[in-house]
């Protein structure tokens, strides 16, 4: 894997592998949660929800913020707050008895997303 970063992220989170496409691909890793279903593909210049194929791009995300209520891991979730006003919901509810997917994942996120707002010159928000 060409992308370092991906490359740690991969090895920090549990439920996260990596796109059997190759460095070529836009696909960079593939999320599924602890049902085995995937929920979303990382790619290049986004993310691609795997329930209806729709591509988020990273510089339409003007906000991403973690929902980590205390409890079952199945409530945590990455909200990505998006400029035309909708809000996107993704289940990060994975990971082992010492860390959990969903902050490597948003740490990953966020640094992709803010990096395509800055070429943009829209900073991200932080909620």
């Amino acid at each position: 894997m060409a992308d370092p970063i991906i490359a740690r992220t991969l090895a920090e989170t549990a439920g996260l592998r990596a796109s059997p496409a190759g460095d070529d691909s836009a696909a960079l890793a593939i999320y599924a949660g602890r049902t085995g279903k995937d929920i979303f593909v990382i790619e290049r210049e986004g993310i691609r929800l795997s329930a209806n194929n729709r591509f988020i791009a990273n510089r339409d995300v003007a906000c991403l913020r973690l929902h980590t209520p205390k409890g079952d891991p199945a409530d945590r979730t990455l909200l990505l707050d998006l400029d035309s006003g909708e809000q996107i919901r993704l289940p990060i509810d994975g990971g082992d008895a010492t860390s959990f997917d969903i902050f490597p994942i948003h740490a990953f996120l966020r640094r992709r997303i803010h990096q395509a707002r800055r070429s943009v010159r829209s900073p991200l928000r932080y909620g």
